[in-house]
Order: C-alpha cells, then structure tokens, then sequence
C-alpha cells in the first residue's frame, strides 16, 4: 500500500463515522488539489476552497472548538490529526507534478555546478537575464527536489552553485539565482501554507444541521453506553435472546449508512418485508 493510501485510510479509520469513507476518499484529493491551486495563484476562489474544505472536516467527524472567538475545525484532534497527514501526503504528491515549481538552470559538463540562466533582483522585485546569456540545458524540478537524497551531494561550501545550494540554500538562505528559499524549502512552505489556509476556515454555523449533526446521533447507537446496555441484557436474558456485539455492529453500520442513501434502505425495508411474509 502506498503512503497516500496508508495516510488516508488512517484518517478514514480515525473518522467519527467509517462508513462515509468512500466520500472522504473523494473529498481529499479534490481539496488537496485545490489547496495548492489557491496557494499558487491568488486567481483561484479562495472561498470555493475552504467550502469544500468544511465539507470534508464534515465527512470526517472533525470536532469544531472555538479559538481566539472563532470557531474552526480541530487540527489537534485525533481525527483531525489524521486528516492533515492524509492532505499533507496528497498536496505534495499534487505539488510534484506541477511546472510552477520547475527551475531552468545550466548545467556545467557533468560536474556538480548549476549556473543559473536568470537572477532575482530584491530590489527592483523581478527576474533579470544573466549577462552573458547561458543556455537553458537542465531542469530541476518538484519531483526531483522533493525525492533527492541530499546527504549523498556535496556541501554548500564545497559546491556553491551543486545541488544542494539550489535546493537548500547557500550559508545566507538564498538560491544561486537569488531568491531566497532553496527550491525544496519553497514546495514545503507551500504545502505548510496551504494546509494552514484551509484549517483557517471559519467553521461558525457548521457544526448542527448537517450530515455530522445527524451522524453524530446514529453514531451514538454503537457507543460504549449502548454496547454496555446490550451485554447486559444478554447477561439477564442469556446468550440468543439478543444480538451479539458483531451483529450489533454491523446492524449499526447498516443503520447509518442506510439513512444517507435512501434507495439503500428502500432494499433493506424490502428485504425485511420479504423475510416476514
């Protein structure tokens, strides 16, 4: 299993409600997606983004506390927990694939040097041709910055323009073009940035009167209570006289998922009515 997979289907499992897994499945990669977008371009609706985020704390059970007078989604909590590693995962995967993080250097022969082919002026805040101009021959890019092994390159000090200088930084921070983020720290720093975006989104108003409200009460018929209640009759009643705690379980499962898909439940009620005639 993959660590997309693994990461997901733990905050599948750490959900207050399992059985809306196939909804989270869907949700996460769809918010992971649009995380980065609206972190990369100011273009994308930002509001759209952080609906759909809601919506997926929703399905998944995130509880909502009050911080600094506002209520947001707890990125603390077990589930929430779960959550951001399964969108961390995602947004980086979605952040390999994209050509915004690509940068053109020239590569010198097949030695550790990378002269860059632009630089960053601070001052005038835009890029400038290098003088004279060097021909684009190599890329480095997100996928490559994020799965190198940087302990096996040279040091910053020993190749001031390697490998390394470009995805860390030199001794001062800055790239061998200027700006100032080694390429691996910026893809990192946006995928920290964007995560924060979403678990910034206001939750006032979204914690009754939704799939959660409802779900939270279906959920509570297979609570510690309620497992306890039906154990103890079992005790007074004898083994048989009810369900046993895996049927238990399964008839509340089938409970909660049947109320979010009503033609589901139209075949249970059916199957039911057959089985009693």
């Amino acid at each position: 299993m993959s660590k997309s997979n693994k990461a997901v289907n733990n905050a599948v499992a750490k959900s207050v409600n399992p059985s809306f897994a196939r909804e989270i499945l869907a949700q996460v990669d769809k918010v992971a997606t649009k995380a980065l977008d609206v972190q990369i371009s100011t273009a994308v609706n930002t509001e759209e983004f952080q609906a759909d985020f809601a919506t997926l704390c929703l399905a998944a059970g995130v509880p909502v506390i009050k911080r600094d007078g506002v209520e947001r989604f707890d990125r603390e909590s077990e589930v929430g927990k779960a959550l951001d590693a399964a969108l961390r995962v995602k947004v980086t995967e979605s952040a390999k694939g994209r050509a915004h993080y690509s940068v053109e250097v020239h590569r010198m022969g097949d030695d550790d040097k990378y002269l860059p082919v632009r630089m960053w002026s601070r001052l005038a805040k835009k890029w400038t041709p290098v003088e004279p101009a060097l021909a684009v021959n190599h890329t480095f890019t997100a996928a490559f910055a994020l799965g190198v092994d940087l302990k096996t390159l040279p040091s910053v000090a020993e190749k001031p323009n390697g490998v390394k200088a470009w995805m860390r930084g030199n001794a001062v921070g800055e790239r061998p073009d200027g700006k100032g983020q080694g390429l691996r720290d910026w893809i990192k720093n946006d995928v920290d940035q964007a995560l924060s975006r979403g678990w910034k989104t206001d939750a006032s108003g979204r914690a009754s009167g939704t799939k959660k409200d409802l779900a939270d009460v279906l959920n509570a018929l297979d609570s510690k209570t309620n497992r306890n209640k039906r154990a103890n009759y079992e005790k007074d009643n004898g083994v048989g006289s009810v369900v046993s705690q895996d049927q238990w379980a399964a008839l509340c499962s089938i409970m909660v998922e049947a109320v979010f898909d009503p033609a589901l439940a139209d075949e249970i009620i059916a199957a039911a009515d057959r089985a009693g005639s």
